[in-house]
């Protein structure tokens, strides 16, 4: 089947396209919520599971809400299929190797690294409320550089699987000997072993039929051998999460309690990024994963693991956009940028640094440090740098292991150098990228987009009598009467304006120098001023003029609990929530987040949502 890479590639790709058209089923509205192709709801719970009871609900008046309701009349409706993300096919393809070849997998590997650096990762998908790009697992498009690539790999790791050396340990001395009466037992035994361990499932007689087919008549022959691991390798039930369910739930049309290998796929894939490991495919082989106290062990046991502290970080990593840090080494050589960073001018090591300890904070708080709620992330004083240069930021000693250091006046993340960089060759704070950060990210406010005007407005303006960045801020944008002034005076300026406390490297300051760009000489000095009311709510016009007075009202206010769970909601199914019909997996995040991040973390995966599908129903079916 395989033999001709010109044949191969069409018949992938249309195989592909046919499943992507199954797996779209949902659109963003205009308010950021996803809605399913029949946006009536069925009837039962909206899967909050176990001990979720309906909430009040609430909404501040943005659009953003406090709280979400959990109406049981309501049921979500999920896509039929889910692609895997490059890393998780990644992974995957590492555990199979290395399952099929103890010996040489390493080595297999290895030599299909070219074909897989040539692998796309996702790009981040836009929606309503994330213009700069949610979530790669939420990019389920396919593409023909896509397709390609994986092609490529899947037939690079069939070659090298099968050479005359590697044959018989893939698939057993009967792959070789001279007793050609044993090769279709041979053969059947491979295919059966080596598809479920791709597939993640015993492989269904009609399958199995199908990819012995693949290898041709008898005898075995490598060739035949590699046209069956390559078309394995490409198969849908390897690239996607193929759900059909087992049971129907009572009383709930269209939906399904997923079956025990489902059930393993998707927490694995959730927790690790990666196929289920030995553990849980014994206990899907002994049923024992549909048993809700079977369940919750190895909710405990895979979110223990050490894969999952990684999977977990890439999701702060992605939420924060930290993985989109600009580089700080390579403003080094700009006159203004060296007059301002002085002795602290940032090397290569400075922006993996300043990741490091934003998720070794995370992961503080998760553990339970500092109290371990998610509005201890705002207050906590605790740091993590991990070189001399980032210590000398905090005033610190440099960290390695074991308990943080504390640095006063670094109230919470908002306060962390990550979060406070700005690669302005002047060195300049931007405080208004600062607050949308802040509404959008933290609180999952949505920010009108700019007038299209803005920039000729903009261009247009006088500022040369401000001496402070939040004073050109205001001039640009804070006019009476000009179409920026409602979003920017309201919405987006106070919450930048709070952390200027802080310079562009995240350097604590009370004095504020500008530095002309071309000689780097300082052309200003002015006291900061960081006294405002961020209306975190509309209505609340309170002022705070630091960090920890704007995390007393972020945690008065809910809203980063909600957002918590919108995030991860999204992170975990690949869509965007809709907030009725998601309502009470959402508020079950949410509620727990006031007790334990951790806990609030894992409460999706105890919820009906995670162990249940639901295909939806036919237009004009069971309300």
């Amino acid at each position: 089947m395989f033999k001709d890479p010109a044949y191969a590639r069409p018949l992938f790709l249309t195989m592909a396209v046919c499943l992507s058209l199954a797996a779209c089923s949902g659109q963003v509205t205009s308010n950021g919520q996803g809605r399913g192709s029949n946006d009536s709801p069925d009837d039962g719970s909206g899967g909050g599971g176990g001990s979720d009871t309906p909430g009040t609900g609430g909404v501040d008046g943005e659009g953003s809400p406090k709280s979400f309701v959990c109406d049981q009349s309501k049921t979500w409706q999920d896509a039929p299929l889910r692609k895997l993300t490059a890393p998780q096919i990644k992974n995957t393809l590492s555990d199979v190797v290395r399952y099929s070849l103890p010996k040489s997998g390493a080595e297999v590997m290895q030599a299909v690294d070219r074909q897989l650096a040539l692998v796309p990762i996702e790009l981040r998908p836009q929606i309503a409320d994330e213009p700069h790009g949610t979530f790669r697992r939420l990019a389920q498009d396919i593409t023909q550089q896509g397709v390609d690539a994986w092609l490529d790999v899947a037939m690079a790791v069939a070659s090298e699987a099968t050479t005359a050396l590697r044959l018989p340990e893939l698939v057993g001395a009967c792959a070789t000997d001279t007793d050609k009466a044993n090769d279709d037992a041979c053969l059947r035994t491979f295919v059966a072993k080596f598809g479920a361990r791709v597939q993640r499932r015993p492989l269904a007689k009609e399958d199995l039929d199908s990819y012995v087919a693949v290898a041709g008549a008898s005898p075995i022959t490598a060739k035949g051998i590699a046209n069956v691991v390559a078309t394995i390798l490409i198969s849908p039930r390897m690239m996607y999460l193929v759900e059909q369910g087992k049971d129907a739930v009572a009383g709930v049309q269209g939906r399904y309690a997923l079956d025990d290998w489902e059930l393993a796929s998707r927490l694995s894939y959730q927790a690790w990024d990666a196929p289920p490991d030995d553990s849980l495919l014994e206990a899907a082989r002994a049923g024992g994963l549909s048993n809700p106290d079977q369940w919750k062990a190895a909710v405990n046991r895979v979110t223990s693991d050490a894969r999952a502290k990684k999977t977990m970080e890439k999701f702060f990593e992605e939420w924060w956009h930290l993985d989109e840090l600009p580089d700080a080494a390579g403003l080094s050589n700009e006159k203004a940028y060296k007059s301002f960073a002085g002795g602290d001018l940032p090397d290569a090591t400075w922006k993996p640094a300043a990741v490091r300890d934003v998720l070794e904070f995370v992961n503080y708080i998760r553990s339970g440090g500092d109290g371990g709620r998610l509005s201890d992330l705002f207050r906590s004083n605790a740091v993590f740098p991990s070189t001399d240069a980032l210590a000398k930021i905090y005033g610190v000693s440099t960290w390695s292991s074991g308990e943080p250091r504390r640095a006063p006046g670094r109230d919470g993340l908002l306060t962390r150098p990550a979060l406070l960089y700005r690669a302005n060759p002047a060195g300049r704070t931007n405080p208004i990228m600062k607050g949308v950060f802040i509404r959008r990210s933290i609180l999952c406010d949505e920010i009108p987009p700019p007038p299209a005007n803005a920039l000729a407005e903009a261009a247009k303006t006088d500022t040369s009598k401000a001496t402070t960045e939040r004073q050109i801020a205001a001039v640009l944008t804070e006019a009476p009467g000009t179409s920026c002034a409602a979003c920017h005076t309201y919405l987006i300026n106070p919450l930048g304006f709070v952390t200027e406390g802080f310079d562009a490297l995240g350097r604590a300051r009370t004095m504020e120098r500008r530095f002309d760009v071309s000689s780097g000489s300082v052309i200003s000095t002015t006291a900061v001023d960081t006294k405002v009311a961020p209306r975190v709510t509309p209505d609340d016009d309170r002022e705070v003029s630091d960090a920890k007075g704007l995390a007393d009202l972020l945690e008065e206010s809910g809203k980063p609990a909600a957002c918590l769970a919108k995030q991860y909601f999204r992170y975990t199914f690949a869509r965007v929530e809709d907030e009725e019909k998601d309502g009470c997996t959402l508020e079950r995040i949410r509620s727990a987040a006031g007790d334990s991040l951790d806990d609030s973390l894992k409460a999706i995966l105890l919820s009906n949502a995670f162990r249940e599908k639901n295909i939806g129903i036919a237009a004009g079916g069971k309300q």
